[in-house]
């Protein structure tokens, strides 16, 4: 039944989605579709899982569905002022500023992000083997780091210059959907994180930059394609060669970390369908686990509700961990309660942190926020062209797409990578205006003689 219900929605939502976007892949999709999958591989039962509660799936069919009213409300709005609201349908000639000379500041700026982002991580790497001696220790320790970094005891040093990498993998993708080919200055911020979030023996990092990736890219491809002034010949190939290289390095690293991390895969609730998976690559308990239990311990968290937290501590975690430094509030808790399912773990979904911070109000007006300020942006940036619309966009796209494991804007990356695009991207747009205007001086002069 659940594997129905869940099959019905994705149908509807297909339908729904064909009327409004006009693209396949958006917001309304992405948590459709994350949502729908867990609640598919937790009805496969090859995990004996206590069972949800129906209050529970309630809670997330109700929430779902704020989600879906807050789209609708921003089409609602724009048709009763008589905007478009099919602008994907329609070509427009617009200049865009970062890409006046062919995004060769751009490329300069991200490879000067891309150099801080391995700074950061070959620092966190020089601090790990002073620690346990060499390479091939850290490795086998890499358990140990895991254990030391959850616990509060070791994350390294300079724990936020590498958010700066996040940067990049915007910016990268966004690039890369102008230039429709897979280039190595795109890759380099991707490949920093991967270091990095491989020194920390985690893997939510290496997750969190290839949807960054993925989903600015055809945000970006949506818009740029429908834009006169910057169409091209169609390069479908390289376009997928790209598509397939950012899936493949990201799926890679995040098997590495699982292989080093060592992680067990002998739980006693384990099918044996699934148990004989366990030395299996790509799919074994732990990876089921990870990708079918977070409804479970959402429904033993509202069985239970015994988690006292700040006003917003989840969602705001790295204010309150700022704030903590100066003894303005306690420090929070880095990583989130674990429930017993019949394996203890901790990832309840968005919805668990949102109620936790905000209470039954706060659990059905956040999605109905998310998806009202993630459309809204979504149309800013194809009306205006401007990054800062696609930034906003993408970032909110991101707590979209992280909804089924937690709020990602409790990770400092999200917050601190958003703010120092939106704060230096309009000094990166002047002085790619300007090199344009030295270009084409250059250009007449040389014509002239």
């Amino acid at each position: 039944m659940i594997t129905f219900i869940s099959i019905l929605i994705l149908f509807s939502a297909f339908v729904i989605n064909r009327f409004l976007f006009h693209r396949f892949i958006n917001h309304l999709m992405v948590y459709t579709i994350s949502w729908v999958g867990f609640a598919i591989l937790y009805d496969l039962r090859l995990i004996n899982y206590s069972e949800i509660s129906l209050y529970t799936w309630v809670i997330i069919l109700m929430t779902y569905l704020c989600f879906v009213l807050g789209i609708v409300t921003v089409f609602i709005a724009r048709k009763s002022l008589k905007k478009n609201n099919s602008l994907l349908t329609e070509p427009v000639n617009i200049e865009i500023s970062l890409f006046k000379d062919d995004g060769q500041v751009l490329k300069l700026y991200i490879y000067v992000i891309s150099a801080i982002g391995f700074f950061a991580a070959f620092h966190h790497w020089h601090e790990l083997i002073s620690k346990f001696g060499s390479i091939t220790k850290v490795l086998l320790n890499a358990n140990t780091i895991y254990s030391m970094r959850v616990s509060g005891e070791y994350s390294g040093s300079l724990p936020y210059l590498y958010t700066i990498s996040y940067a990049g993998v915007f910016l990268g993708a966004y690039y890369t959907a102008y230039k429709e080919k897979l280039t190595l200055v795109a890759v380099l911020p991707i490949i920093a994180v991967i270091l990095k979030d491989m020194a920390s023996v985690g893997r939510a990092g290496i997750l969190f930059a290839f949807l960054m990736f993925f989903l600015t890219f055809f945000t970006a491809k949506y818009a740029l394609g429908r834009n006169i002034a910057n169409q091209s010949k169609k390069n479908s190939r390289k376009l997928i060669i790209a598509a397939l290289t950012v899936v493949l390095l990201s799926v890679l690293s995040v098997v590495a970390v699982k292989a080093v991390r060592g992680q067990v895969e002998n739980y006693n609730a384990t099918t044996r369908s699934l148990n004989k998976l366990k030395s299996s690559v790509f799919i074994t308990p732990s990876i089921y686990l990870y990708f079918s239990s977070n409804q479970v311990v959402l429904s033993r968290y509202f069985f239970s509700e015994d988690e006292q937290v700040m006003f917003g501590e989840n969602t705001f975690l790295t204010l309150y961990n700022f704030l903590s430094k100066f003894n303005v509030v306690e420090h929070p808790r880095f990583y989130p309660k674990g429930y017993y399912i019949p394996m203890w773990t901790n990832q309840a979904t968005y919805l668990r942190e949102i109620h936790a911070d905000f209470g039954y109000f706060g659990l059905f007006f956040v999605p109905y926020f998310i998806g009202l300020i993630t459309t809204f942006f979504w149309f800013r940036y194809l009306e205006t062209y401007n990054v800062r619309y696609l930034v906003a966009h993408a970032f909110f796209n991101i707590i979209v797409a992280f909804s089924i494991f937690i709020v990602i804007s409790r990770m400092a990356a999200w917050s601190i990578a958003l703010l120092f695009l939106l704060f230096t991207l309009p000094y990166v747009e002047r002085l790619s205006i300007f090199n344009a205007n030295r270009i084409l001086k250059k250009h007449k002069l040389n014509t002239n003689t």
